[in-house]
């Protein structure tokens, strides 16, 4: 059988107050990634795979001035046309910030290719708890020198509220340009990698032999129990990743912050929980947000000019819509 759905209205049919408190990129909606369905899988964070221009079209590579170009140091995640989240831990140093540099839309660093597109920190906002002996509240936003145009290759991520059961989600995946060899602690990757990881309960991740109550109230943990796959240096910042077996809509649902070493059993890595930094997001980024109703009720469509636009519970911004290279603990 078929679940049928209703017939997507058209953006014209809409009266005006719906569309208040939003308005779209054109041509884009959070969470969606056109051209991953084109992608076959042939799957380094630790025990990852190379990805392919547009696979995860929100990461964006944060890139350190150096004596011979730029080097990657950390993932971040673009959420709305000015805004981009990563870790605060990522700024121990803040020298030469007005001169570090936002990559988007990149596979291969050192070939980005004609649909990248680059910018620069205009305003740096760490979380005003944050803790750095301890990770608490590892997260900070970045204000673009100017707003990001989207495309196939770049799309913002969607960010959950409360709404949304993170529990569901199954289907996990994280991403980034860190270490892939734990033997070779500091050469990260020049391809970007994914790997596909499972949300542990915090209970567990807490529990003795394992994180021993390390982990924070507003912590995910994600990976393997056994180890083998895991963010690792350098994947600091970027996304934790997640959807509902249903959907094609992913959910940024934790930034990367920290782990003990990488890769190890009863270790898997430590995120910053999207969900409870979202209202310290809207303060900051002040931007317009568009709330969908939850999956379990119902699922509303829009069409747009080119794509038809989904939305299920949650929060997306809408423009107006290490782990760190020493990650050691």
């Amino acid at each position: 059988s078929r679940l049928l759905l209703p017939v997507a209205p058209l953006l014209t049919d809409i009266p005006a107050p719906h569309l208040t408190g939003f308005s779209l990129f054109p041509s884009a909606i959070c969470g969606r990634r056109p051209l991953a369905s084109s992608h076959s899988s042939n799957m380094r964070i630790v025990g990852g795979i190379d990805t392919l221009p547009g696979t995860w079209p929100w990461i964006v590579s944060i890139q350190i001035p150096t004596m011979t170009g730029f080097r990657h140091t950390c993932g971040g995640s673009l959420i709305s046309p000015r805004w981009v989240i990563t870790a605060a831990h990522c700024f121990l140093n803040k020298r030469y910030l007005e001169h570090w540099k936002l990559v988007f839309g990149a596979a291969q660093l050192s070939r980005p290719g004609p649909d990248v597109q680059e910018r620069t920190i205009k305003n740096l906002v760490e979380h005003q708890q944050y803790i750095s002996s301890t990770y608490f509240n590892d997260v900070a936003l970045m204000e673009l020198s100017h707003p990001i145009n989207c495309s196939d290759y770049i799309q913002p991520a969607c960010l959950p509220d409360m709404d949304v059961e993170i529990s569901s989600l199954t289907h996990c995946y994280v991403s980034g340009w860190g270490v892939t060899d734990v033997s070779k602690p500091k050469v990260t990757s020049d391809i970007l990698q994914e790997a596909k990881v499972n949300l542990i309960p915090i209970t567990r991740c807490n529990s003795t032999g394992w994180y021993n109550s390390k982990i924070h109230y507003n912590n995910l943990c994600a990976g393997h129990e056994e180890g083998g796959i895991d963010t690792c240096q350098g994947d600091s910042g970027g996304p934790l990743m997640c959807r509902e077996h249903r959907s094609e809509r992913f959910w940024l649902v934790g930034v990367t912050s920290w782990g003990a070493g990488c890769a190890r059993a009863m270790r898997p890595g430590i995120y910053s929980s999207m969900q409870h930094f979202l209202k310290w997001v809207k303060d900051v980024t002040k931007e317009n947000f568009f709330k969908a109703p939850p999956f379990k009720r119902w699922e509303s469509y829009l069409s747009g000019p080119s794509i038809p636009l989904k939305w299920k519970g949650g929060i997306a911004i809408n423009g107006g819509l290490l782990k760190f290279q020493p990650r050691k603990r």
